[in-house]
């Protein structure tokens, strides 16, 4: 794995040991480790000197620019941001888009918490931190380092079943601290986990099913035997405010049970009770619709179940609209866990685009083949 840290200021003794504690990865208990030493996930910088160590990674990548990257394939357009971590930026079906694109801390994107032990839980962030607010200029914004985006269009030893019918695009992020406040970082101060990658393999058209996209998850951690287990999503989306019907779908039983979301209320957590299916998003009049779809933990899938699932929330005290910009937003996020092992660790979910009935009809199919 390459590792990426970036030039500034050490963290004093108080917070490199806070940080062993909190996160308890293989540098901590490694030997030749120290509180003198540079912390092990990341060092903050001067926005200037991340921005200029980011702009040479980009420019040593082939293929790399601050242009979005997209795909198209089985219907659907997405598209990925290389100033934000390469995150999923845009997903189209139909010429409609469904993102909110509002910040980085929105889109379609994964994260990572770690229970902390001294004030804070960490949140390594695949897009970047809450520096990315609209009011900000672009050279202001903190966005994670992207170091690895391509698409494959042929077969591979990584992806066998790619082709120019079932593209693949696969991205990677070394994750920003989404509050850089929480390591001495700031405004003007971002903070990188520099031993952490977080990313995304998206197969386009998966399994010749047109407008079905498997969405892998890809994390990379240090290895710890002992620290228990890590939390994350697999991903999280953000879609516009035009998605204002949601159901639980449960792609055994082929019920689509409404659900009612309160503007700024409580999280709702879900999944249906069999283990397979998901949530789905639709506009009022079900001509476009999202649908998540996945496999329990209990039936040998990702998503985490009990005590996961899926959530849904709703940013909706704004009336500013619907637009891809708009503060209002529904959010859905998809839950995992792991330990700390070596080498990647990856998560699959199913995104399925059309209206209401045919997303139904796609769900049920992945259901019927036992995908997971």
């Amino acid at each position: 794995m390459n590792y990426y840290p970036l030039v500034g200021s050490r963290m004093g003794r108080r917070i490199a040991s806070g940080l062993c504690l909190a996160l308890a990865m293989d540098a901590c208990v490694n030997a030749a480790f120290s509180a003198e030493a540079d912390a092990p996930f990341g060092q903050g910088s001067q926005l200037t000197l991340w921005r200029s160590h980011a702009g040479a990674m980009k420019s040593n990548t082939p293929g790399m620019g601050d242009a979005i990257a997209y795909l198209s394939a089985g219907g659907i357009t997405i598209g990925s941001n290389p100033v934000a971590g390469c995150a999923l930026w845009s997903w189209k079906w139909g010429g409609k888009e469904y993102v909110n694109q509002r910040d980085f801390g929105r889109i379609f994107q994964s994260s990572i918490a770690v229970a902390g032990h001294y004030g804070f839980v960490p949140n390594p962030t695949e897009a970047g931190d809450k520096y990315t607010t609209p009011e900000m200029r672009p050279n202001e914004k903190h966005g994670s380092p992207c170091i690895k985006l391509f698409t494959v269009t042929a077969p591979t030893d990584e992806f066998p079943w790619a082709s120019a019918e079932t593209p693949v695009q696969s991205t990677r992020a070394v994750p920003l601290e989404w509050t850089p406040e929480n390591l001495r970082g700031g405004r003007s101060n971002a903070i990188v986990w520099k031993d952490l990658v977080i990313g995304k393999d998206i197969t386009l058209n998966y399994n010749k099913m047109g407008p079905v996209a498997k969405y892998t998850t890809v994390v990379r951690v240090p290895k710890c035997d002992a620290c228990g287990k890590f939390s994350l999503e697999i991903p999280t989306g953000y879609m516009t405010d035009e998605f204002e019907f949601q159901c639980v779908y449960d792609a055994k039983t082929r019920e689509c049970r409404p659900v009612s979301l309160q503007p700024t209320g409580a999280p709702l957590g879900v999944f249906p009770t069999s283990g397979y299916g998901g949530v789905i998003l639709a506009t009022r009049d079900h001509r476009y619709a999202m649908g998540i779809y996945g496999v329990s933990t209990q039936m040998g899938g990702s998503i985490l179940m009990p005590g996961g699932g899926i959530t849904l929330f709703h940013f909706g005290l704004a009336h500013d609209g619907n637009a891809p910009t708009a503060a209002n937003t529904y959010k859905w996020s998809v839950h995992a866990s792991s330990a700390f092992v070596d080498g990647d660790v990856r998560f699959n979910v199913y995104l399925v685009s059309g209206t209401l009935d045919s997303v139904e009809s796609l769900m049920t199919e992945l259901a019927t083949a036992d995908t997971k």
